[in-house]
């Protein structure tokens, strides 16, 4: 079939863990010969310029970013991909937003080490903005971690951005042999409990209905090894602590819509999978 990922965009920033997330994104794109665009962002200068050359403080700002682009075109080069780089400067964000769009690319592939910005202000965090405000499918990973498609979590619930995960997953098992293990995480609020004791065999199999639905699903498009495991308790925790169990190479989970009051904070499950540092997320749109 086609491709999934004809197109990938990978933001270059200036931490030592670039190096790890450029290396997983070129085997990515080496097994989907995508076409990749490197695009580092030089954070906008806010100060006083005049007082002290422009043009020099200006280079001296560009340098490290210049370099880590140069070092990104290395890596790419030993995998033998085609890449072209961009460098552009402003809000880094918003340049990989809008680059991301103008490219109409497939995945963007982000630093988790973005979260954290110089202030350390949720609200500055270029990888949290990134996937707040993109269309596009986002690949987070972490400064350890390795990109291995053999195992795959999918976090799964009743939504349809759940549905959308689903697929992705689904897409990616059939095109890599992976095995996908489901999990559903619900919670029982105590007051719920103690007003109807059986809300608690309700909600159970009400997340294995839904559970055993999307297992079919895959199972009928050819995934021949996926498993569902219900847990209770808090979603982002029981996703993080069952990746580590099993190993996850990849955890596939789907992002809501913004919401007005949300708007600078992800759905939390997700931000808080993410800074968990357990294993690269996929984040779906």
């Amino acid at each position: 079939g086609s491709p999934m990922i004809a197109k990938m965009l990978v933001a270059i920033d200036t931490h030592q863990s670039t190096q790890n997330m450029m290396t997983q994104a070129s085997v990515l794109a080496r097994s989907e010969k995508s076409h990749v665009t490197l695009l580092s962002a030089v954070p906008a200068y806010e100060g006083d310029l005049r007082m002290m050359g422009k043009t020099k403080i200006l280079e001296e700002m560009r340098e490290p970013y210049r370099q880590a682009l140069i070092q990104a075109e290395e890596t790419a080069k030993a995998f033998g991909l085609k890449t072209r780089s961009v460098l552009e400067e402003g809000e880094p964000y918003d340049i990989i937003v809008k680059q991301a769009e103008k490219e109409d690319v497939d995945l963007i592939v982000l630093n988790k080490k973005a979260l954290y910005s110089m202030d350390l202000l949720p609200i500055g965090a270029v990888t949290t903005r990134v996937i707040n405000h993109s269309q596009k499918d986002t690949l987070v990973i972490p400064k350890q971690a390795t990109l291995n498609l053999e195992r795959i979590l999918l976090a799964y619930d009743n939504s349809r951005v759940s549905e959308k995960a689903a697929e992705k997953a689904i897409e990616l098992a059939l095109v890599y042999g992976s095995e996908i293990t489901v999990i559903t995480a619900y919670e029982v609020p105590l007051e719920g409990f103690v007003l109807s004791p059986e809300i608690w065999d309700k909600m159970q199999a009400e997340a294995k209905r839904l559970q055993d639905t999307v297992i079919q699903l895959a199972k009928n498009k050819g995934v021949r090894k996926i498993n569902g495991i219900l847990r209770h308790g808090k979603p982002a925790e029981e996703i993080c602590s069952l990746a580590r169990e099993i190993d996850a190479g990849l955890i596939v989970i789907g992002r809501r819509k913004k919401t007005p009051l949300k708007k600078w904070f992800l759905g939390n499950v997700v931000q808080h999978v993410i800074v968990n540092d357990t294993s690269p997320v996929w984040v779906v749109k």
